[in-house]
């Protein structure tokens, strides 16, 4: 029988999950040396990415517990922040293919290999929630957050230029950001933000306008100038006093300091 032509190939290539089916395969053979009760962690191809790192924040990337292997299918869960397995099972040679992710073992795991000693695969999981914990507790101290709208007015009313604020995108001083104070600003705004109608119909009182409904005779709002931040995405940020009270509407997302947040890595 005559070898296919390149039309020929082309077409049995684009078989319906041919491709899908190669990739799986390919898997399979790339991670049949993996065993049950292995830790792991998964990690894109391109860039050396963690799998649920967020900006490449170690603290953060996800480790998985192989618990059932059936040829080169690996099935596994996730060790959660409370250092436990969860409950949900992925199998990590379809969910990420050796094509586009690499596999890395655990250094703890493999110590207890060459050690000959009982290894704990949630054991760091555990130990490093302890100590978030325990960053937020001490971030809590310090953290500008008020209960009532005049209290956070006279704070900010009260800033000077120069002061210096820090930001954290989690309450265990994940993404830290350094601000300066380099304006402060009351305000009375335009009539026409003082209300707007929503799109059930109902009026509503505009954010910048808040002032009036807590009976305060201006708006202020200072601004913060980015010094040095791991979050390359940060920018200059504009504080009014509705962000720093517990109102869900309109807190601001990133956590705001009078001093540096602690981090995990910071707790002995």
């Amino acid at each position: 029988m005559e070898a296919l032509s390149p039309e020929d190939l082309k077409r049995a290539y684009n078989c319906d999950n041919y491709k899908l089916a190669k990739r799986i395969m390919k898997s399979c053979y790339d991670y049949y040396e993996y065993e049950v009760g292995g830790a792991v962690y998964v990690k894109t191809k391109k860039g050396d990415t963690y799998v649920g790192s967020g900006y490449g924040a170690l603290l953060e990337r996800y480790k998985y517990i192989i618990v059932h292997k059936d040829g080169g299918f690996l099935f596994a869960k996730r060790v959660l922040a409370t250092g436990k397995p969860g409950v949900q099972i992925t199998c990590l040679t379809i969910d990420f293919p050796s094509d586009s992710y690499d596999i890395e073992v655990d250094e703890d795991f493999l110590d207890s290999v060459l050690l000959d000693t009982d290894y704990d695969p949630t054991s760091n999981a555990k130990t490093l929630a302890k100590k978030k914990e325990k960053a937020s507790r001490l971030n809590s101290k310090n953290r500008v957050i008020f209960s009532h709208p005049a209290a956070a007015w006279n704070y900010l009313n009260n800033l000077q230029k120069g002061e210096i604020l820090w930001g954290a995108e989690t309450s265990f001083g994940n993404q830290i950001t350094k601000y300066e104070v380099t304006d402060i600003e009351q305000y009375v705004p335009d009539p026409k933000q003082q209300a707007y109608r929503s799109w059930r119909g109902s009026e509503s009182s505009h954010a910048h306008a808040s002032h009036i409904k807590e009976g305060l005779l201006t708006g202020i709002k200072v601004i913060l100038s980015v010094i040095e931040s791991e979050n390359k995405y940060t920018s200059t940020k504009t504080l009014y006093f509705y962000n720093i009270t517990n109102s869900d509407r309109y807190r601001t997302s990133s956590l705001l300091y009078t001093v540096k947040p602690s981090k995990p890595e910071d707790i002995i």
